[in-house]
C-alpha cells in the first residue's frame, strides 16, 4: 500500500512525531511504500530517504513568519499544492495530531483519496485536543 504521513515535525523523540515515526518506519519495514510530508525532519536535506520512508519538507506559507507561527501555533500553513503533488500516487493519507488535518482533508477529498486521522490528546493542557469543541467538524 502506499501510505503517505502528514505530520509537523517527524522525529524519532517527542509524541506524537515519534508515534509518526514508529508508525512509518514499521510500515516501510512490512514492505509498503511510505512518505511522510511534514515541516521540519531535523535534516538538512529537503527530500530523503530514511529506514526506508520517503521524508519530504515542506517550508510552510508565509516566509520567515509563517515559519515562526507555524512552530508556534495551531494554524495551518501546509502548501497544499505541494501536498497534493506528493499525495496523488498515494493509497491513503494518515494524519497525526491534527497538526496539518485541514489541508490533509483538503487534498484527500480533492482527490478522492481515504483519509485517516490519529488524534493524540494531552488532556487539561491549553489545546488539548481533549474538549467537544476539538471534535466538532
Amino acid at each position: 500500500m502506499k501510505l503517505l504521513f502528514t505530520k509537523r515535525a517527524y522525529a524519532r523523540v517527542g509524541g506524537s512525531e515519534s508515534l509518526a515515526f514508529q508508525f512509518a518506519t514499521r510500515l516501510a519495514a512490512r514492505g509498503h511504500e511510505v512518505r511522510v510530508v511534514c515541516a521540519q525532519a531535523f535534516d538538512d536535506r529537503r527530500v530523503f530517504s530514511d529506514r526506508g520512508v520517503e521524508v519530504v519538507q515542506v517550508k510552510p506559507r508565509g516566509g520567515f513568519l509563517g515559519l515562526a507561527a507555524d512552530a508556534t501555533t495551531l494554524v495551518d500553513l501546509m502548501r497544499t499544492d505541494v501536498l497534493e503533488w506528493y499525495a496523488e500516487d498515494r493509497d491513503l493519507v494518515h494524519n497525526i495530531g491534527r497538526e496539518y488535518l485541514d489541508s490533509s482533508l483538503a487534498v484527500a477529498e480533492g482527490l478522492g483519496i481515504p483519509i485517516v486521522l490519529t488524534p493524540l490528546a494531552h488532556p487539561g493542557q491549553f489545546h488539548g485536543g481533549d474538549m467537544p469543541s476539538d471534535f466538532d467538524r
